[in-house]
């Protein structure tokens, strides 16, 4: 004969922790149900506001011009340093030479050239070219920060700094293209003067002058213009994805 079932213990009830509990389930859970309940999507955060027309002028601006003083600052640092290694080295060379024996003398033009550059205090004029050179640079982050903050750009000093930072390798890049197309159209323009460029036994008259100086200005203007448009582009650049959050 079989036995009836025992009843459950005195004070428990089927959704009681010492009730027996279906598989899977937490005690004191019905079966079917979670304790954590129907899950909610995280709110997204807003996206922030694209530049508007003002502040796209003040990156244009602050690009076209700080790149600029910085390209030309720069090319005149690094053209104190070259002038001064070289200066040095040839300096030093003539002075080891006119110290060999006495029956070597030292030819007449590098006794000159040891004369003039004693006379003319290279070393003052180096120095003074690189500290111009270093005036422009910081006078490049200067007018970005002004003419950023003026426009309303959200940290100026921020998309400044790492703007200058990204336009170092694209300075390099940029001055090895101008420096090959400038090559290229100095022999293109030299192969078609040839005729009458530097006629008279190599003196130069009035045009071949005016042609160099034309030349020379040219390409000036076209680097100013390339280097504007980079600089350009990369404070655009940074000023987008440094803008001011959207505010909830």
């Amino acid at each position: 004969m079989s036995m009836p079932p025992s009843p459950p213990p005195q004070g428990s009830s089927p959704s009681s922790p010492t009730a027996p509990q279906p598989y899977g389930q937490p005690y004191g859970q019905p079966y079917g149900r979670h304790s954590s309940g129907p899950r909610r999507a995280a709110p997204r955060t807003p996206a922030a506001p694209p530049l508007d027309a003002r502040q796209k002028r003040g990156t244009f601006w602050a690009g076209f011009l700080a790149l600029n003083l910085i390209y030309l600052g720069g090319g005149l640092v690094l053209l104190a340093v070259g002038l001064g290694l070289v200066l040095g080295f040839a300096s030093w060379a003539i002075r080891l030479a006119s110290t060999g024996e006495p029956g070597s003398a030292l030819g007449q033009e590098p006794r000159a050239f040891l004369a003039f550059l004693s006379q003319v205090d290279a070393p003052l004029w180096l120095a003074l070219l690189a500290l111009g050179g270093l005036i422009l640079l910081a006078l490049g982050v200067l007018v970005s920060s002004m003419v950023l903050s003026r426009h309303g750009i959200h940290s100026p000093w921020a998309v400044t700094w790492s703007a200058v930072g990204l336009s170092m390798p694209a300075l390099v890049a940029v001055g090895g293209v101008l420096s090959f197309a400038s090559q290229v159209g100095g022999a293109v323009v030299s192969f078609g003067t040839a005729p009458w460029w530097g006629s008279g036994g190599g003196a130069l008259d009035g045009a071949d002058i005016a042609l160099g100086v034309t030349l020379a200005l040219g390409g000036l203007l076209v680097s100013l213009a390339v280097v504007g448009v980079v600089g350009w582009l990369l404070w655009w650049g940074m000023a987008h994805l440094l803008r001011e959050p959207a505010r909830t």
